[in-house]
């Protein structure tokens, strides 16, 4: 699952290792702010 909002790599591989289900939707929320 890819977020619409184009986020810093960093950012991206960070949140995705750290997360899972429930962060898909916080890294979504952090993207979008």
């Amino acid at each position: 699952m890819l977020p619409r909002v184009q986020a810093p790599a960093n950012i991206h591989h960070a949140n995705f290792a750290r997360f899972d289900n429930d962060g898909a939707i916080n890294f979504m929320a952090q993207a979008a702010s």
